[in-house]
C-alpha cells in the first residue's frame, strides 16, 4: 500500500512539468504545488485506516486535476493581463503616431505658410530692384541732362566773357607814324642816329608785364617774308603797366650814319622789327603778343633832318 500511494503521488508530479513552459506562472504553481504536496502526503499517512483500499487512486487523481486547473487558469489571468498589456501600448503607440502625424501635419502647414511669406518677400524684392533699376535710368539721364546745360551755361557764359573781355581787354600795337629819331657823335668821334618807335595801348583796361624788343637790320636785298629776325637777347624795355588809351616809346636803337647814308643810296635796306608780350587784366587769359616789321625808305638827309618812306613789309599786330 505504501509503494502504491508513493506512485500516486510521484506520478502526477512527474506529469505536470510538460505544461510549465507555456508560461512563466505555471512553474511558480509547479513549485508551490510541490511544498504543498509533503503535507498531503503526511495528512494521507496519518488516514491509514480510513483509506478504502477497493480504489486507492481516485482521491490523487483528483487533487492532480484540482491543481491543474488552477494552473491553466492561472495561466490564462497571465496570458489575458499580457494581451491587455499589449492591446494598452498599441494604443498607446497609436496615439503616439496620431500626435505625431498631427504635429507634422502642422509643420507642413507652417513650411506652406512660410513658403508663401517668402515668396512674397522675393516678389516685393524683385519689384523694388526694378523700380530702383528704373529709377537709376532715370537719375542717369537726369544727370546728362543737368551735365549738357551745364556745358551749354559754361559754353555761354565763356562766350559772354569773351565777349566783354574782347571789347574790354588791352590792344598793344605799334604807331608806324610815330617815330623820334635824332643824330649824334659817340666818344670816339663816329655819328650815330637814334630811332625809337611807340607802343600804345588801345584798349579799355590796362596792359601788365609789357615786354618790348626792337631791333634793326640793313641787308642788301630784300627780305622774304619767311625771314627768322634774329632775337635781340635782352630787353629792350620793360613797363609794368600800360594803361589803357596811352602810349610810351621804346629805348633808343643806334644806326652808324655810314648805314644811312648806304640806305639813302639804294645800296642797302633798312628794315626795323620787333615785338611786345603782356597780359590783359582778366583771369585765364593767354599771354598776348603784337609782331611788326617795317621797311623804311630814306628819302631826303638835311643836317639833322631825315625824309622817311615806312611801308608794311609782315606780320603787324599778330594777336595771340
Amino acid at each position: 500500500m505504501k509503494w502504491l500511494l508513493v506512485l500516486a503521488i510521484v506520478l502526477p508530479l512527474a506529469q505536470q512539468p510538460t505544461e510549465a513552459p507555456k508560461y512563466k506562472g505555471t512553474a511558480e504553481t509547479n513549485r508551490t504545488k510541490g511544498t504543498d504536496q509533503p503535507k498531503n502526503t503526511e495528512r494521507n499517512q496519518t488516514q491509514p485506516a480510513q483509506a478504502t483500499p477497493a480504489s486507492p487512486q481516485m482521491p490523487v487523481a483528483t487533487e492532480s486535476q484540482r491543481h491543474a486547473a488552477t494552473a491553466d487558469d492561472h495561466a490564462r489571468t497571465i496570458s489575458q493581463q499580457t494581451a491587455n498589456e499589449d492591446r494598452s501600448t498599441q494604443r498607446k503607440l497609436a496615439w503616439f503616431t496620431g500626435v505625431l502625424a498631427v504635429v507634422g501635419g502642422l509643420q507642413l502647414v507652417v513650411m506652406f505658410l512660410t513658403w508663401l511669406i517668402y515668396r512674397r518677400q522675393a516678389y516685393e524684392m524683385r519689384r523694388q530692384r526694378h523700380e530702383m533699376r528704373r529709377q537709376r535710368h532715370v537719375m542717369l539721364n537726369q544727370w546728362k541732362a543737368m551735365r549738357a546745360q551745364l556745358g551749354q551755361t559754361e559754353e555761354a557764359n565763356r562766350i559772354n566773357r569773351e565777349g566783354i573781355q574782347a571789347g574790354q581787354r588791352a590792344y598793344v600795337s605799334f604807331a608806324v607814324l610815330d617815330i623820334q629819331y635824332g643824330k649824334n657823335v659817340d666818344a670816339n668821334g663816329n655819328v650815330q642816329w637814334w630811332f625809337r618807335d611807340a607802343i600804345e595801348n588801345t584798349g579799355n583796361t590796362p596792359a601788365w608785364k609789357l615786354i618790348d624788343r626792337t631791333n634793326a637790320v640793313w641787308p642788301e636785298a630784300e627780305l622774304p617774308d619767311d625771314f627768322a629776325f634774329p632775337d635781340l637777347g635782352d630787353e629792350r624795355l620793360y613797363v609794368s603797366t600800360l594803361s589803357a588809351k596811352s602810349r610810351i616809346y621804346s629805348a633808343k636803337l643806334a644806326i652808324a650814319d655810314s648805314v644811312i647814308r648806304s640806305v639813302y643810296e639804294g645800296r642797302l635796306r633798312l628794315y626795323f622789327y620787333g615785338w611786345a608780350t603782356y597780359r590783359d587784366v582778366f583771369d585765364g587769359t593767354p599771354l598776348r603778343r603784337t609782331e611788326f616789321c617795317h621797311e623804311w625808305r630814306i628819302l631826303e638827309i638835311a643836317g639833322d633832318r631825315l625824309t622817311l618812306d615806312i611801308s608794311l613789309h609782315s606780320r603787324h599786330n599778330t594777336q595771340t
